[in-house]
């Protein structure tokens, strides 16, 4: 806790906490403060801790054990981790790490939005 990480709280429901006058849903969250975390912790049902920083390299998942695997993964946020055996971890941990580009993205967009009206009106008066 020391370098202003927090473990990662889980809450079974949704509630209101009188402390920070604000609510909470269920799910996780990620408390920014100590404050957060010491008011929610009380009204979660549990909580994982961050995960360890690793680089994706291939070969530093590889040397890791398939426990600090499961735990990196709950970390990240991979679904069903802990039944997943060690080389489906290790590529769920990488895609998280490195997310594809979505397709829409990965378009390119003139910027103008005028710019493809005025194309498709030339196009049409030819």
């Amino acid at each position: 806790m020391s370098n202003g990480k927090f473990p990662v709280l889980i809450f079974d429901h949704s509630g209101f906490c009188e402390e920070l006058n604000c609510s909470y849903f269920q799910g996780r969250y990620q408390a920014r403060t100590k404050e957060q975390y010491e008011a929610l912790k009380k009204h979660a049902v549990g909580e994982n801790k961050p995960a360890p920083v690793v680089s994706s390299d291939p070969e530093d998942l590889q040397s890791l054990t398939v426990p600090k695997l499961r735990e990196m993964a709950s970390g990240l946020g991979v679904e069903n981790y802990a039944k997943k055996k060690k080389p489906a971890l290790i590529k769920a941990i990488e895609e998280k790490l490195n997310p594809a580009p979505a397709e829409e993205e990965a378009e390119e967009v003139s910027g103008d939005p005028l710019a493809d009206q005025e194309e498709e009106i030339n196009l049409e008066g030819e």
